[in-house]
């Protein structure tokens, strides 16, 4: 019986980036393991022209790579950044319009994300920077996947934002429930383009406290011993802070507070949060490439390939 692991890239970018991971998972002791590096969103535009559109051809390319496995009967979906959401939205149209498809899958076996704004990347308006890339992800033309994750996409009046949807309808939330293992891995510093809480669908960045421990553990050194310690645990724990009403994207707790749509956000943060995720929290002390060294990419420039490890001995052992 075929475990069929599909892996799906970020914005811009390609099967290629899975290099480090397939590597590692087609090693001869899973020789019933079947890697599928999703290529419908190569094309030059695949990743900008919107969730949905993408998410709907993700749906029926996995359809297809699940018929073309041999004794396919467990499944399994990891996502790159952007990809994370695309393999959200995929789940959606197949839990909504393929049924039929799911009948055949006897285990939805992990579901994973590495560096996913699940939170969008709103950013708190209080320095040029956050400005600035607030207002240009969220009016480039022709760029809607950003337009989504700022949530200012063109859609019908009355209508909630994609990414609220996402977060908080019956439908996104119950084929996430159906798998196994719910697991996400995000960058706790130097990531630019996914910030630490959207990552890890947390309401602010935790290790900015003082006294929380970065150290790594001595197995997966970029990956940090208190959250390898205690993601099989605090799956079921929901975040003090968005009872409280506090949090943030980035790191400060008043920041839902100053946007406008602050409201929403600790909606989509309470629902989505309450998932049984397991969340392993990553640190590359060395450069900002951390967005790419999560996967293994481009780690001669001073990146580690701990996170595909831990994936591939941990994870899918």
């Amino acid at each position: 019986m075929t475990h069929l692991i599909v892996f799906i890239h970020g914005l811009m970018g390609s099967s290629r980036d899975f290099h480090a991971c397939a590597k590692l998972l087609n090693s001869p002791r899973k020789n019933s393991v079947r890697i599928y590096l999703a290529r419908s969103c190569e094309h030059y535009f695949g990743t900008y022209d919107g969730i949905e559109a993408a998410g709907s051809r993700l749906a029926r390319e996995i359809i297809e790579a699940a018929r073309s496995t041999a004794d396919f009967s467990r499944l399994s979906i990891v996502g790159h950044s952007l990809g994370g959401m695309f393999a959200r939205q995929a789940l959606y149209v197949l839990y909504t319009m393929h049924k039929d498809f799911l009948e055949t899958v006897q285990v939805l076996e992990t579901f994973v994300t590495m560096a996913t704004p699940h939170l969008g990347v709103r950013r708190p308006l209080r320095t040029a920077f956050n400005r600035l890339f607030q207002m240009t992800v969220s009016n480039l033309p022709g760029f809607r996947s950003g337009h989504e994750l700022c949530m200012e996409e063109t859609r019908p009046e009355g209508t909630s934002p994609l990414l609220v949807r996402m977060a908080t309808e019956d439908a996104y939330l119950d084929i996430l429930k159906k798998f196994r293992r719910l697991v996400c891995y995000s960058n706790i510093y130097y990531d630019l383009q996914v910030p630490f809480s959207t990552g890890s669908i947390r309401s602010f960045n935790h290790y900015r406290r003082q006294g929380v421990s970065t150290n790594g553990h001595p197995d997966f050194p970029c990956i940090t011993a208190v959250s390898i310690t205690a993601a099989a645990s605090r799956g079921d724990e929901l975040d003090v802070d968005i009872i409280e009403g506090g949090g943030s994207h980035e790191n400060t707790e008043s920041a839902y507070n100053r946007d406008d749509r602050g409201a929403e956000l600790r909606e989509m943060l309470s629902a989505l949060g309450s998932l049984r995720w397991e969340r392993y929290d990553v640190l590359y002390r060395n450069g900002v490439l951390a967005h790419e060294w999560i996967i293994g990419k481009n780690t001669y420039y001073g990146g580690r390939i701990d996170v595909p490890r831990h994936l591939a001995e941990v994870i899918f052992i």
